[in-house]
């Protein structure tokens, strides 16, 4: 399962900076990521690289979340 923090979309031309600001300055990291980051992830775990993963959770969020 691949659980993805704040991710870019066009939606965030629609929140107000402030808010965006709040997000970042909560992110450990301090950015807000791009989807190619989550999608990079995505396609790792999809390849025959990944074949002996199994039953794992994956944030990816940046450090604001812990699961």
């Amino acid at each position: 399962m691949v659980c993805p923090g704040a991710i870019r979309t066009e939606a965030h031309a629609r929140i107000p900076q402030e808010t965006l600001a709040a997000l970042v300055a909560a992110t450990p990291l301090g950015f807000i990521a791009e989807p190619e980051e989550v999608a990079g992830l995505v396609a790792y775990l999809a390849s025959p690289e990944a074949r002996f993963i199994t039953g794992q959770t994956i944030a990816i969020n940046g450090g604001r979340n812990m699961i």
